[in-house]
């Protein structure tokens, strides 16, 4: 049943536009509402805010979504369905096809990039948040990998993730600290004894940055092969832990 606030919004707005209820759908508020964290930051997002974009009275969303919370959700799901994982490959190796998997999860998170601190920090909880869980999952239990090692595998490799794209875009959106950085570096180097930290020296001489999306991919390598030889291999008695 509809709550008496829903109630009374519906009474009010058949009688102003002789509609029984508003012209909007779930899909349509929450892609505004991302639209508007991409625009103008996470911060920006409010119900007033949400209603003037979609022209319509800003209780009208209340019939969709209860709360701001149930919104953020709708949000996460929206960023989540836009890993694409048609593009698996089950004739790759495991490792392989994590791999993918990682670089697919940090391109749905960078398209986004005000939405990823809510990705952080909220809970999946909808259907087509929990669709890549599920495919990882796939992938690890066909491995043997008990089910509580193959659910610490997934949150250990989702923070990765979501660890790495944020520093990425701490960096492209903050140009100023970065550049800071850079001259502090710089000073930093110029100033530090050459007999003391020979080594640090030597490095920032002749080494050099590989870029983002290449210490992405070689962290996300190293963390995948680690975890799957910690965990592939390990006794079954993993699950027996948890009562």
């Amino acid at each position: 049943m509809e709550s008496k606030k829903h109630q009374n919004f519906n009474r009010r707005h058949v009688r102003e536009s002789g509609s029984a209820r508003p012209s909007l759908t779930r899909e349509g508020i929450v892609r505004a509402a991302l639209k508007i964290m991409d625009e103008d930051g996470y911060e920006s997002l409010s119900m007033r805010r949400l209603g003037a974009k979609l022209n319509v009275d800003p209780m009208a969303v209340y019939y969709h979504f209860p709360n701001k919370s149930a919104l953020l959700d709708g949000v996460v799901e929206l960023v989540m369905g836009g890993i694409d994982l048609s593009c698996d490959d089950p004739t790759q190796t495991v490792e392989e096809r994590l791999c993918v998997a990682a670089h697919y999860y940090r391109e749905a998170l960078l398209a986004h990039p005000q939405a990823v601190q809510i990705t952080a920090v909220r809970s999946l909880n909808t259907p087509a948040s929990l669709r890549p869980v599920e495919y990882l999952l796939e992938i690890l239990l066909g491995t043997g990998i008990s089910h509580t090692d193959s659910l610490a595998f997934v949150n250990i490799f989702a923070r990765f993730v979501r660890g790495m794209v944020l520093l990425e875009i701490r960096q492209m959106t903050d140009t100023d600290s970065l550049a800071q950085e850079d001259c502090t570096l710089k000073s930093l180097g110029d100033s530090l004894p050459t007999d003391e930290f020979p080594l640090l020296h030597k490095v920032m001489e002749n080494g050099c940055f590989i870029g983002e999306e290449a210490e992405f991919e070689r962290g996300a390598r190293a963390l995948i092969h680690g975890l799957l030889d910690e965990f592939a291999n390990k006794e079954q008695a993993g699950d027996q832990d948890v009562k």
